[in-house]
């Protein structure tokens, strides 16, 4: 049976390395899985001012995160936090009407960075929130990416065979949970 990742890139700018780990991860998947992208540009800010009429893109936004057996989060970080983006996704996916679109599914943590760290505390912050929402997470399904810089070309192609690697066995690891 096909499984279903959704994988979620944690950054609006058009060249972001958690851009490229998306796209990358898509590349690796495993002939029986089905991963797609879905990116939180155009997401609007949570408010409940627009919870009686939901805008389009947060109800695609729900409907893909149904679809998904799983999550795969590729998330930046900022002054050692959580990227913005991240957190108001997450705020969407708690409501009344969203939050039995995570509850119980497998949330995969991964995120890249210039710097030494490969975005862990980001990485903590979303681990915490993912119990929060009563994902299913677990530390070894967690893979920081540092010096991204120097492991993807300008054009996003990852260069690192051991990186790729590693990406590789972070989803057969999250699918063999499914």
């Amino acid at each position: 049976m096909m499984k279903k990742i959704l994988v979620i890139p944690g950054s609006l700018r058009k060249a972001s390395y958690n851009k490229m780990v998306a796209k990358t991860l898509l590349t690796l998947a495993p002939e029986d899985v089905e991963m797609q992208i879905f990116e939180l540009n155009g997401l609007p800010l949570l408010d409940q001012d627009l919870e009686a009429d939901l805008p389009q893109v947060v109800q695609d936004f729900i409907a893909k995160v149904r679809w998904a057996d799983a999550l795969i989060i590729s998330t930046p970080e900022y002054n050692n936090m959580l990227s913005a983006p991240v957190k108001n996704a997450c705020d969407w996916l708690t409501r009344d009407y969203s939050k039995d679109a995570v509850h119980n599914k497998w949330l995969a943590i991964t995120g890249a960075s210039n710097g030494g760290f490969g975005t862990v505390r980001a990485q903590n912050e979303l681990l915490m929130m993912g119990l929060m929402m009563r994902m299913q997470v677990s530390a070894d399904l967690r893979l920081p990416i540092s010096r991204a810089q120097d492991i993807f070309t300008s054009e996003g192609e990852l260069t690192d065979e051991s990186m790729k690697e590693r990406l590789r066995s972070l989803i057969v690891n999250l699918v063999s949970r499914l």
